[in-house]
């Protein structure tokens, strides 16, 4: 099996061209979604990884990630890794499913990527991270567990890498996850079973207000499975009760590497925390934004998002 195709039978895809293909490598004994644009071929030598939010679903960040591709001539491979039992696998992966271990706590998450890296990524290429949220926390510790790639940069957006539980978010998330998520299963379970259209039109009713990407509609059938919403709500529930303090030797270890991107009107990572990481690292690639994307940036903010990253990558790639 080469490195650029993970399986023999890949999912079927429209006729119609397009940038984009979907793979569903088996990771830990779980078949995984990987959106890619564009594949690893002999000439290639940079790839662009990103390790995403909770929900880990990639079609999330497909505006996102084609424009970064387009951005780079087409010439680095721009992918998305999701999070295990995130997204429901085609019906011709189910056979293969059967989890090694726990891959859907923080830290099962946190090995499910890093041997997603250790088994589809050579050593040899030159490695960009991309963390969104969560997938932030994930990338400290991929940097520290891989010290044999060459991981020459990661940008970590919107990074919820301390104090969740006592974010403003995570006061109001936390009570609910540890104790009220069971309830949402029987109705997402209810859900589950509407027709697509009707489950779509939800969506679309939800988001009625706001200027979404379609993409962003697709990802968010996701959350109709069931399965999926709980293995997401069971991860956030591990979040807050795990991501507590920065881990500072991870960060410091590897700060000629980061950026830290925050945001400005963050309920996650509120704004004391990227001044507090300011007087910790004054020497770090810390970045305040100043444009008001929020932290869900996929919904409204891919565009200005990826043309940033876009500046970024053509200085670390050069």
């Amino acid at each position: 099996m080469s490195q650029s195709s993970f399986s023999d039978t890949p999912a079927k895809e429209p006729e119609t061209k397009q940038l984009n293909v979907s793979e569903y490598p088996t990771v830990l004994g779980v078949p995984t979604h990987v959106l890619q644009y564009g594949t690893l071929g002999d000439s290639v030598e940079s790839l662009v990884l990103i390790i995403p939010g909770n929900p880990g679903v990639p079609d999330f960040y497909a505006e996102y990630m084609e424009i970064i591709y387009k951005g780079l001539g087409e010439k680095v491979p721009v992918w998305a890794v999701a999070h295990a039992g995130h997204v429901p696998a085609p019906k011709q992966y189910k056979g293969q499913y059967d989890p090694v271990g726990n891959p859907f706590t923080l830290e099962g998450q946190t090995q499910h990527k890093v041997a997603f890296i250790q088994e589809h990524i050579p050593k040899n290429l030159n490695l960009v991270l991309i963390g969104h949220s969560i997938g932030c926390q994930i990338i400290i510790e991929i940097m520290k567990r891989l010290p044999k790639w060459n991981i020459i940069k990661s940008y970590l957006l919107f990074p919820t890498i301390e104090r969740m539980a006592v974010s403003p978010q995570g006061q109001y998330a936390t009570p609910l996850l540890r104790y009220a998520r069971w309830l949402a299963y029987p109705l997402t379970l209810a859900a589950s079973y509407l027709p697509k259209s009707l489950q779509e039109g939800i969506i679309r009713k939800y988001m009625s207000q706001r200027n979404v990407p379609e993409c962003t509609i697709k990802g968010a059938l996701c959350l109709f499975d069931a399965a999926c919403q709980q293995n997401s709500m069971y991860m956030a529930n591990d979040e807050m009760q795990l991501v507590r303090e920065p881990d500072l030797q991870g960060i410091r270890e590897n700060l000629d590497k980061i950026l830290f991107y925050y945001g400005l009107t963050d309920h996650w990572c509120p704004v004391e925390y990227y001044h507090d990481m300011k007087k910790i690292f004054p020497q770090g690639n810390i970045i305040l934004c100043e444009k008001g994307y929020e932290h869900a940036f996929v919904l409204e903010s891919s565009v200005g998002m990826a043309e940033l990253t876009i500046e970024w990558l053509k200085c670390d790639l050069e």
